[in-house]
């Protein structure tokens, strides 16, 4: 099984996910006030919290995620795909070898393939 370390912004910007693992991410978040600030974004240093993928493929699809919404889904400056995760630069990881996460969820690889084999849809991978 493989994870994502996020090493640091990709601009070389310090941010407390450094050297962390990710442990939970979903780009189409939206706050309740309506403002979009990427998602939410959580990260562990316990690679058992990690969210844990089959290969090194599905780790990047989640990077590569995007909102799916229209009022976020692309960038206003050039109209390509928003990704917010790709502001980080990071490493895929061996980390485990069980389909599920520490916590008994089931691995998020899993919906994203779901999205993927019935056409896509709202936070659906590009």
């Amino acid at each position: 099984m493989t994870g994502i370390m996020i090493i640091c912004r990709a601009d070389g910007v310090a941010t407390e996910h450094d050297g962390r693992y990710l442990s939970r991410y979903d780009p189409t978040v939206h706050k309740p006030s309506g403002e979009y600030d990427g998602g939410i974004l959580e990260t562990t240093t316990d690679p058992k919290k990690a969210l844990q993928f089959l290969d090194m493929h599905d780790a990047l699809e989640l990077w590569k995620l995007t909102p799916g919404c229209a009022c976020h889904g692309t960038r206003p400056w050039d109209g390509k795909p928003n990704r917010p995760l790709t502001m980080f630069t990071v490493q895929v990881v061996e980390i485990g070898d069980n389909r599920l996460r520490g916590d008994g969820r089931q691995n998020p690889v899993d919906g994203l393939r779901n999205l993927r084999d019935n056409g896509g849809g709202k936070g659906s991978a590009i």
